[in-house]
């Protein structure tokens, strides 16, 4: 389903993904442990097109997000990368919430842009994702008044709402 292999990334002259290779088969979980510092985070962005990386492979199914080039990694037209990364969601670390939505936008907001639903429809959508989640008596708050613990039931609901068929955690606990 989702492959990479010989995955480079410099950051500041330093190497922080070295020559990396993974394969995540339907339906697997993959833990990726390590301490503080060591490229978790940055191989996740990688696979997601967060960031772009210097060389290597990643391809989704039959799709590729980048090939490995003899001057650097050589990416896809825009279109196929739209359609990869429209097939992942990506739970972050400190959230990516908008503090300034209330929690149903902050849910709806990617299903009106990228999914062009139509506002009910998508507060429809959203409302029942956060329900699911213990969260429909927070709706109208602003998620800036919201725990951390909540915060991340938001984060969780938006990107379900989506259907991603791979979702990444970054530290998810």
């Amino acid at each position: 389903m989702l492959s990479a292999r010989n995955l480079v990334k410099t950051m500041d002259q330093k190497r922080i993904i070295d020559d990396v290779n993974i394969d995540i088969e339907d339906g697997q979980t993959i833990v990726i442990i390590g301490p503080s510092g060591s490229g978790k985070s940055t191989l996740l962005r990688l696979l997601t097109e967060l960031i772009r990386a210097d060389n290597g492979m990643i391809k989704y199914d039959d799709l590729y997000m980048c090939k490995k080039g003899e001057n650097g990694a050589i990416y896809s037209d825009k279109k196929t990368l739209k359609k990869i990364n429209q097939k992942f969601g990506f739970i972050f670390q400190n959230f990516a919430l908008f503090e300034n939505l209330s929690v149903l936008e902050n849910v709806s907001l990617s299903l009106r842009y990228v999914k062009k639903l139509k506002k009910h429809e998508a507060d429809k959508k959203a409302y029942e994702a956060l329900k699911s989640l213990g969260l429909e008596n927070e709706i109208s708050k602003n998620v800036d008044n919201l725990s951390g613990g909540q915060k991340q039931r938001v984060s969780i609901a938006r990107t379900l709402v989506m259907r991603p068929e791979i979702i990444f955690f970054d530290e998810p606990t």
